[in-house]
């Protein structure tokens, strides 16, 4: 058996005839509807109720647009800190039983996860999440000549070589766009700089600032936690090309599309080659 929601609805029959009588089916069932105009007393009193109720309506469909929006402008928010789906610093996504819920964790209580915005989230198991620790190349140890090379120390150059450091290449992505824009773009300009150098027999080149003097400014312009915890944990950019990381695809492509391999490079060769070991 289907049980059915019992409502009181109210008609506003006013502009029927004044001695008209009405049938209403409802659940199977016939009601007698009668013109208000036979209960003028009732009129008012019905459209005041009818009013309050819209009115209380509306207002929860407000206050639901309300949380879906600042919901929303949380989640790209969060979409635009890292692009691939990473997160910021104590920033929380919990998946509930029928629900996402984005938001900070103020503290833990007996029965949860108290948030922030006042919200609570009912749980009997919470696993927390350590955040990401940058880290240059993987941690590799870099060396040139027996003497250690510490990338943070060093200026990017085209966004994937490192200052004075020669044949090495690296790609790091757009933090607002495709990883692999820049990554497509990095193995074109690497593979170019390769080819020119065996045209011309040269065994090594390298990016060189010739001291001149450069302001720095952030590789990744983004606001995450884990980049801000570690702001000289990766190689320090310029502030004009082309030491410049940017975070603009279209800027880096007519660059790319029009550059020059001998800007600011150092070739050289090495008449005895070394096998490289293993």
């Amino acid at each position: 058996m289907t049980t059915m929601e019992t409502r009181t609805l109210h008609f506003d029959l006013s502009s029927f005839p004044q001695d008209a009588e009405y049938t209403l089916l409802a659940d199977g069932k016939e009601h007698k509807v009668s013109s208000y105009k036979k209960y003028p007393e009732k009129l008012a009193e019905h459209r005041k109720q009818n009013r309050a109720l819209a009115l209380r309506v509306l207002a929860a469909r407000v206050a639901e647009l309300t949380r879906q929006t600042a919901q929303g402008a949380r989640d790209a928010d969060r979409r635009r800190q890292v692009g691939s789906g990473m997160r910021g610093d104590k920033r929380r996504t919990i998946r509930t039983q029928d629900d996402q819920v984005t938001d900070h964790v103020d503290h833990f209580d007996s029965t949860g996860i108290v948030l922030k915005s006042g919200g609570h989230l009912d749980a009997d198991i919470v696993v927390t999440a350590t955040g990401l620790q940058l880290q240059a190349l993987g941690g590799v140890t870099l060396s040139v000549d027996g003497g250690e090379i510490k990338p943070q120390d060093r200026f990017v150059y085209k966004a994937h070589m490192l200052e004075d450091v020669p044949n090495l290449f690296w790609c790091v992505g757009y933090t607002n766009a495709s990883w692999t824009m820049r990554a497509d773009m990095t193995a074109r300009a690497t593979a170019k700089l390769l080819v020119h150098m065996k045209s011309h027999g040269y065994t090594h080149a390298y990016p060189h600032l010739d001291g001149e003097p450069m302001p720095e400014k952030p590789s990744w312009d983004i606001q995450a936690g884990y980049v801000q915890r570690s702001p000289h944990a990766l190689p320090k950019s310029g502030t004009k090309r082309p030491w410049n990381v940017r975070q603009n695809y279209y800027a880096d492509a007519i660059d790319y599309r029009f550059d020059r391999i001998t800007e600011a490079m150092v070739f050289g060769r090495v008449d005895q080659k070394t096998a490289l070991a293993g």
